[in-house]
């Protein structure tokens, strides 16, 4: 399955995103929740044309620009995905009880 899961929806490149798939993996996430993260992320790339650890709290800003754009649902959740993640990067934790960091808040 790990190959299937790594063939079908691209190679990471971002280290920071491998890594955070990784850490998804072993606290059981989903495939499919996975997969979410991953294309949600790619977007922030995207936008920002930064690497994930490089995008600043203006770069953030204008990602949330493009997703205001999207149904409710769909922009809900994706900024939920954002702020978990650079929870995650800046703290090394997917607690619930962490406050976001700055760019994200």
């Amino acid at each position: 399955m790990k190959n299937t899961f790594r063939t079908e929806y691209g190679k990471i490149e971002d280290p920071d995103l491998k890594r955070f798939v990784d850490v998804l993996k072993l606290n059981n996430y989903s495939i499919p929740l996975m997969i979410r993260y991953m294309l949600t992320l790619k977007k922030v790339m995207q936008v920002t044309g930064k690497p994930l650890k490089d995008a600043t709290k203006q770069d953030i800003e204008r990602v949330v620009s493009e997703l205001i754009k999207m149904k409710p649902n769909t922009r809900d959740t994706e900024l939920k995905q954002i702020k978990v993640f650079y929870r995650w990067l800046r703290t090394g934790s997917l607690e619930r009880g962490q406050p976001y960091p700055p760019e994200v808040a």
